[in-house]
């Protein structure tokens, strides 16, 4: 599971998205990405899990599917031209970010 905030546009299942790395550079968009399929996503409730079919802006979600590709925190984006929201003031965000 990654813990994601929803940055613009809707989150879906079955939505096929980029995963930029922490060292994707848009200049070069040869490397450091992964094109993958949202499997599921859902709404973190303590300790429970309510599945959803879409996540609209400005909401946490937690997404289901990631494992293989993300280690520590990536962007996600349905477009290559995004860079990786890796970095904000200096600081490293740990989790996973959604820019669809």
């Amino acid at each position: 599971m990654g813990f994601a905030r929803v940055f613009s546009g809707v989150l879906r299942p079955g939505q096929e998205v980029y995963v930029l790395l922490p060292r994707y550079n848009p200049a070069d968009p040869t490397q450091h990405f992964h094109k993958v399929t949202i499997d599921k996503i859902y709404l973190m409730m303590g300790r429970d899990l309510e599945e959803l079919d879409e996540v609209p802006p400005g909401n946490l979600v937690s997404i289901e599917g990631l494992a293989e590709t993300v280690l520590k925190s990536a962007t996600i984006s349905s477009t290559l031209s995004c860079p990786p929201f890796g970095k904000v003031h200096g600081a490293v965000w740990p989790h996973i970010h959604a820019l669809m």
